[in-house]
Formats: C-alpha cells, sequence, structure tokens
C-alpha cells in the first residue's frame, strides 16, 4: 500500500490520480490528510509519500519531519524528506547562483535588487502569478502592497520574468515526474502568454514534438540533481529552454495530473503513455515496501494536537467569514 499524504484541502489531486491515469492501482493507493495524521496513534506499514510540503505551516511541517523519521525507524519505505526540503525561493535562488538559470527571485526586503520587468507570487502553494508584469517601482510598491493584504501568512516573491518564447512568438513549457529513482516526460505545454498553466494550442505538429521531446534524455541528470537539490522523491518539475539551456520555475509535490480527457484523443493517447510509466514506478514502490504491519504512535502527538484543532476551529471560521464578507481586506 502507498499512503500519499497531503493537505485535506488538496487531496484532490490524488483523488484524481486514482480514479483516471492509476485507477487499476486505486486499492494499493491512499490518501491521508496531514490533519489526521496527527491525530492517529498508529498506521499501517508500507510506503509514505510526504506532499504539500510547502502548504504546511512552520508547526505543522516540525510535526511532518518528526512523523518522517518514525515510520523510517518503523522500517517504511519513505519519500519527500521534510527536513531536506527546499522551498520555491530557495530554489530559484541557488539554481541563479549557479548560473543554471536566468532569472532571479527576491523577497520585499530585497526589493532595491530587482531587475524589471517582474511580477508576483507567492512562495508557497501553485496558484501562478498574481500580478501582470511590472516594469517600474512605483508600481511594484502598490502590487506588493495589495498582495500583502490579502497573503494570509504566505510570503510574496518578486520573479524576474524570462522571456521563454520562441521564433513563432509562443511560450513552451515542459515537465517532468520523479518517482522514486525514475523519471518520467511529463509532457509539453504551449500557450500565448508567458503564463502557461495548459495548453492552449493542440495541433499535430506539437503532438509530434511532444512525442519527440520525451524520447530526448539529454536533460535527464540536470532535472534529476534539480530534484535533489530539493530533497524531492515523488513530485513534478516544470522547465523551458532559453538558447537551448534549461530553465526551471518550480518543482510540486503535489502535482495534478487533471481529472478529464482532453478533447484531442490523440494528446489523451500520448498522455497516457507517459503516465503509464508513473504506474509502473509506482507499482515497483509498493512491491519494494515490506509487508504491512501496524507503527505505533508515541503518546505524545495525539491528544495536545487534538485540542487545539478543536480550540482553533471557531477562529478559523470567523477568518472566513470575514474573508467573504470583506475579499479586498
Amino acid at each position: 500500500m502507498i499512503t500519499f499524504l497531503t493537505t485535506a484541502k488538496h487531496r484532490y489531486t490524488i483523488d484524481g490520480l486514482r480514479k483516471v491515469w492509476a485507477a487499476s492501482l486505486a486499492h494499493h493507493l491512499r490518501v491521508l490528510p496531514y490533519e489526521r495524521l496527527f491525530c492517529m496513534r498508529s498506521v499501517p506499514g508500507g510506503v509514505y509519500i510526504f506532499t504539500d510540503l510547502d502548504r504546511l505551516s512552520e508547526k505543522d511541517g516540525e510535526r511532518a519531519r518528526e512523523w518522517y523519521q518514525i515510520l523510517r525507524d518503523a522500517g517504511a519505505c519513505v519519500l519527500n524528506d521534510p527536513s531536506c526540503f527546499v522551498d520555491r525561493l530557495e530554489l530559484l535562488q541557488r539554481l541563479y547562483a549557479a548560473g543554471k538559470n536566468q532569472f532571479n527571485v527576491y523577497t520585499f526586503d530585497q526589493i532595491d535588487k530587482v531587475r524589471y520587468p517582474v511580477f508576483l507570487r507567492y512562495n508557497e502553494g501553485h496558484d501562478g502569478n498574481q500580478s501582470d508584469l511590472i516594469n517600474d517601482r512605483a508600481t511594484l510598491d502598490g502590487a506588493l502592497k495589495r498582495l500583502k493584504r490579502q497573503a494570509d501568512g504566505r510570503t510574496p516573491l518578486i520573479i524576474e520574468f524570462l522571456d521563454y518564447s520562441e521564433t513563432d512568438g509562443r511560450f513552451y513549457k515542459y515537465s517532468h515526474f520523479r518517482v522514486g529513482d525514475h523519471l518520467v516526460y511529463g509532457g509539453l505545454a504551449c500557450g500565448s502568454s508567458w503564463c502557461v498553466k495548459a495548453s492552449e494550442f493542440i495541433e499535430q505538429e506539437l503532438l509530434e514534438r511532444e512525442i519527440i521531446d520525451g524520447e530526448n534524455h539529454q536533460f535527464d541528470q540536470a532535472i534529476m540533481d534539480a530534484f535533489k537539490m530539493t530533497g524531492i522523491e515523488y513530485g513534478r518539475i516544470d522547465y523551458a529552454f532559453v538558447d537551448g539551456k534549461l530553465q526551471i520555475f518550480e518543482i510540486n509535490t503535489n502535482p495534478d495530473m487533471g481529472f478529464t480527457r482532453p478533447k484531442d484523443l490523440a494528446r489523451w493517447r500520448i498522455r497516457s503513455r507517459n503516465y503509464q510509466l508513473v504506474n509502473e514506478a509506482l507499482w515497483e514502490l509498493c512491491m519494494s515496501s515490506s509487508r504491512e504491519s501496524r507503527i505505533e504512535t508515541p503518546g505524545r502527538f495525539q491528544p495536545g494536537y487534538v485540542l487545539r484543532r478543536w480550540l482553533t476551529l471557531p477562529r478559523l471560521c470567523a477568518k472566513r467569514i470575514r474573508k467573504f464578507l470583506y475579499p479586498n481586506g
């Protein structure tokens, strides 16, 4: 059995994996929210994959690190060590300092160092850009002030814009999955805007290019090195190319593979073939794990955490109501 640990709000990614792309493995995959894990007295053995590491609070991050060690000490196979996790800010700054990325990222107190144009997004989560391109300090100050009002504990980042468009004016974004020791090509997304979330174009030429790119392993080592830099053994990396050089945007520990079938059946077949390799890697993990047995939890994890969750419930409800009534702060 493989257990994916997620935040309760974002378990839908694994639910989608179980229902669509890995339906044949559904009985061997399960989702366990951290909120429930931290209250349990014992858990079954098997494989555990820690996801959503960038969405955990500081306190829950500490609990996740302790749980990782408990599971490892009990003989479970565990992926994504929270102690080694590197967030978006540190990853991009490391890549820039090493000369691998051509763009840098800054926090609010480094605003004097930025090179325009820039855009804003959060260090946590995967909501994409939170602003259009910004070309001057006055506009940046105003955008940061608005973003900080609705940050809800998240850290705004200032990211230098990288023009990764090709000669046809389109932007091409690629992805790779890592499952244990395996890399799997995730596909190609093409759009007319610099912020590519999903493929805007579905053309035969693009489908052929996606097949060819999936068979090219020239950058596998660089991609694996980036995964290792963040301590991520399960996740998806998004990247592009500028002048033939790999430019890494982010690594997602809880990637969404999508729910619905694309309108173009040819693309569906290509993605199905790619994601079948993800299934095979997951099955290999499942088969390599020891037989299941109960792993007992130290008592200090249950009562205090459960009590705090109940005590904070009214405050959380009030906070959501206030956000609904006053969305702009």
